[in-house]
């Protein structure tokens, strides 16, 4: 919402937007780009923890139905994205009729490249983010390909227990590398796609487009939050629930505990917070090494500050954040964030590509916006759940049992 607001034609008072992105109380949303590691890092941990729970039910990683394992994947995902990519192609022109929607927002992207999305290639061809059919779907595209690889840590780690991490933790180490080599080699600032105040010279926007073209969208520089949850989903699989059902708990647990979150929020807070100075006096005014060392790790200890959030509430030491997140009025509003993060995008183009007038910036104005498309996007969610993925869902179920043999 914010940067639509910053790049749209039709937004007026830039300059009062523009002064506010350099606010300190703005970095959660000029960093709001953590959320998608954290939505990395939740797949690794789900697929880590149900998928060692169903090898043990299924006798091992031989008997374990991996057709099925992967066509599952494609269909829970692929009617629901590709109805989506359908609207955007067909069906989006009709949705608005501002004086700039038709020039601005054609689709040519999605009708030449749709075939990428549908083999979940979209983060390697067309190059750039911008060329892609509905450009937010380079996550799934790096998801997918995470989800490709995830057999063979399954394996490893079911098969030789804790030996078998030097899967993942190899694969971090890698990631680690590669992402050292790309900041070095081209040179990359890893916030620049945060810097909003300054007019960039050519080779900053050169450099901008280099920052999304080899790190932004790459498997091998987003994998980092994805395997930290993998082996976290291990080691909560492997741990005993007798340690989080006991009532008394030694001191030490408290000790370790408290000490734990004061290093994850101080982890958290400062990389949200800690680029704000180099955010407003350039990339100049950090070394290439310092650039390096911050894009090398910063997902990775984003990852480790999750992965003791997850691990403190699974255990009982989350407190206040634990309830916070157990509470049960998430499960429905949870049960349709797929489809909200498909829709959102198409949302929030038409309410400001598709105004009939400009569009004036303020506070006020971009937090009824922002309400607006939360709600507007949880509704057309529903209505795409409905029609589509639940339908889909069932489907598989009845041929599944169909199949098995399980007729009514």
């Amino acid at each position: 919402m914010f940067l639509l607001f910053l790049y749209s034609p039709i937004t007026d008072n830039k300059a009062g937007l523009i002064e506010d992105s350099q606010m300190f109380s703005i970095m959660p949303v000029i960093n709001g780009y953590y959320s998608v590691d954290s939505f990395f890092f939740l797949s690794g941990l789900l697929v880590a923890y149900t998928c060692f729970r169903k090898l043990d039910k299924s006798g091992g990683f031989r008997k374990f139905n991996w057709f099925l394992f992967y066509f599952h994947r494609f269909w829970r995902l692929t009617p629901t994205y590709m109805v989506v990519i359908l609207i955007s192609v067909q069906l989006k022109r009709f949705l608005a009729e501002g004086p700039i929607w038709f020039s601005q927002y054609e689709d040519k992207m999605c009708k030449e490249y749709w075939w990428t999305n549908l083999l979940y290639i979209n983060n390697f061809h067309p190059k750039d983010i911008g060329g892609e059919c509905l450009g937010v779907s380079w996550y799934l595209a790096n998801d997918m390909q995470f989800f490709i690889i995830t057999p063979l840590l399954l394996i490893l780690m079911y098969k030789f227990r804790w030996y078998g991490i030097i899967g993942p933790g190899g694969l971090i180490a890698a990631s680690t590398a590669v992402i050292a080599f790309v900041y070095g080699y081209w040179d990359l600032d890893p916030i620049s796609s945060s810097r909003f105040g300054q007019q960039p010279t050519p080779d900053q926007q050169k450099k901008s487009a280099e920052y999304s073209r080899y790190v932004y969208t790459k498997p091998w520089c987003r994998a980092q939050p994805y395997l930290v949850g993998f082996i976290l989903g291990y080691i909560i699989y492997r741990s005993s629930q007798q340690y989080y059902n006991r009532r008394r708990r030694p001191v030490v647990f408290w000790v370790v505990t408290i000490l734990g979150w004061v290093i994850a929020a101080s982890v958290g807070m400062w990389l949200v917070y800690g680029p704000h100075k180099y955010i407003l006096k350039g990339a100049e005014e950090w070394s290439l090494a310092v650039r390096v060392a911050y894009g090398m790790f910063e997902r990775l200890l984003w990852g480790l500050a999750l992965a003791w959030v997850t691990y403190a509430c699974h255990f009982g030491g989350g407190g206040l954040v634990q309830r916070f997140l157990s509470a049960k009025f998430w499960i429905p509003l949870s049960r349709l964030s797929f489809n909200v993060y498909l829709i959102h995008i198409i949302v929030i183009i038409v309410m400001m590509i598709g105004a009939q007038a400009n569009i004036h910036y303020d506070l006020f104005t971009i937090a009824y916006y922002y309400t607006s498309a939360i709600v507007l996007s949880y509704a057309a969610a529903y209505i795409l759940a409905v029609t589509v993925e639940i339908p889909c869902n069932n489907l598989e179920s009845m041929v599944l049992k169909l199949f098995r043999g399980n007729r009514r």
